[in-house]
């Protein structure tokens, strides 16, 4: 095809699709005109479980140790979360609308737990000591919320978020008969890669107010401690889980504030 064809072609092409072009820009830009800031407050419900997870540390160090073998309990908790929201809400249509903007949460601290085994005298080898600390989990996500209204009171939504979770593990203690020949770990701050996916109903309950109930499932991606210890000496290996998976009932109270 020659050039002179081509560029023809270009603008045939070009001149069909401009209308369409032109409506779906018109129609994004009265969409953003006339969308709403909104502010949505929750609390709820967490649940998370495999805490901690199971490793094991061998040393070839003589005198300090050669062997750690850590077994987490795996119980399921539950503690309260705290959930933030600001953006804006717009029409797609009479019986769909979007919400865009920013969250964030918290939890109340996780307790990962179980018990470990060191070799450091053959007498105390097979001894099973207690272990436990902290996970404070958070998250900050891009967040999106597309809703169905129904009898234009009723708008059950599918919801996803895409960001960054920031997991603090903190506070290690090792209930054993010797404490300072054994590993210990500083706190640490991991941020990694996090998502929540979830649906739930929001509902009016006065002019710009909604109150709703949803569920969410989110990966808050890495938590570990930091460096641990022995003696003073730093030594290899950490606590660690790659991803903290939780599944959560949000209520939340919903404002459009114009």
């Amino acid at each position: 095809m020659s050039m002179k064809k081509g560029f023809f072609l270009f603008c045939l092409v070009a001149s069909a699709l401009s209308p369409a072009l032109s409506y779906g820009t018109s129609h994004f830009g009265q969409m953003i005109e006339s969308s709403k800031p909104v502010l949505s407050l929750g609390a709820g419900a967490i649940v998370a479980s495999d805490l901690g997870g199971s490793q094991n540390f061998p040393f070839n160090q003589p005198i300090i140790d050669t062997r750690f073998d850590y077994s987490s309990n795996n119980k399921r908790q539950v503690e309260p979360i705290l959930d933030i929201f600001l953006g804006r809400e717009c029409t797609i249509s009479p019986k769909w609308a979007l919400q865009l903007g920013l969250g964030y949460n918290q939890t109340v601290p996780f307790e990962a737990n179980g018990t470990f085994t060191q070799s450091i005298l053959p007498v105390l080898s097979q001894i099973n000591w207690n272990y436990e600390y902290n996970i404070r989990a958070r998250q900050l996500l891009v967040e999106s919320k597309l809703q169905y209204h129904v009898a234009d009171r009723y708008h059950p939504y599918v919801f996803a978020g895409l960001g960054a979770g920031f997991n603090t593990a903190s506070n290690y203690r090792a209930y054993v008969l010797l404490p300072n020949i054994t590993r210990q770990y500083r706190d640490s701050t991991t941020e990694s890669f996090s998502y929540s996916v979830g649906l739930g109903l929001d509902v009016d309950v006065i002019e710009r107010v909604r109150l709703g109930i949803g569920y969410r499932f989110a990966d808050y991606g890495k938590a570990e401690l930091g460096q641990a210890n022995i003696l003073g000496h730093n030594v290899a290996g950490t606590l660690s889980q790659a991803h903290l998976y939780t599944n959560t009932i949000l209520t939340q109270l919903t404002f459009l504030l114009s």
